[in-house]
């Protein structure tokens, strides 16, 4: 069965993004050869390729309108996400980590509307791979989801300065994919 396109148009086609979704197939390493993968990972790639997808799922430009980091003062309409310092655990197949998405507008509704195409994506239970020009090598998500504590999310007023949101995330990639297990 064919795999229908993530997106009906790609936005940032400059960094020939291409998302798979799907199982990627197991990687025949060692223990320590997949010690050595974990540790070799670059967080900026993570960083990077949850931005690629956030940005294409609301239709905006990296670097333009959707960026890494924190929110510039300019433009006064944009979203970016931070990657947040995580402990990377022992398993040395997964990465787990948080994300922090932020988002400024001069409309409520403008937000509102980002915040409903993010959670139309979200949770993303299924295996995604994104792979792109601005990344070392492909990163693949098994888990992104809202890390909200109580589970509710806000949009603030910023007096005349517009309206903000900020949104946790919680995601696990898996750096060398495992080899299937089979139970009967």
């Amino acid at each position: 069965m064919p795999d229908t396109p993530l997106f009906g148009t790609i936005v940032n086609s400059d960094l020939a993004p291409v998302f798979t979704r799907g199982y990627p197939g197991p990687v025949h390493l060692d223990r320590s050869a997949r010690i050595a993968a974990k540790n070799a990972f670059d967080p900026a790639d993570a960083e990077n390729a949850l931005a690629l997808l956030l940005a294409e799922t609301l239709g905006m430009r990296l670097g333009e309108t959707f960026f890494t980091g924190p929110l510039p003062a300019l433009p006064r309409e944009c979203v970016s996400v931070t990657l947040e310092p995580e402990q990377t655990g022992s398993d040395c197949d997964c990465r787990d980590g948080r994300a922090l998405l932020r988002g400024k507008a001069l409309l409520r509704h403008t937000l509102l509307g980002q915040c409903e195409k993010i959670f139309s994506l979200l949770p993303l239970t299924d295996w995604l791979t994104v792979e792109a020009d601005n990344l070392t090598r492909g990163v693949t998500f098994c888990r992104l989801a809202p890390a909200s504590p109580d589970g509710s999310f806000g949009i603030d007023c910023d007096g005349l300065h517009g309206f903000g949101v900020k949104i946790p995330l919680s995601f696990r990639l898996c750096i060398t994919p495992p080899e299937p297990v089979f139970t009967s």
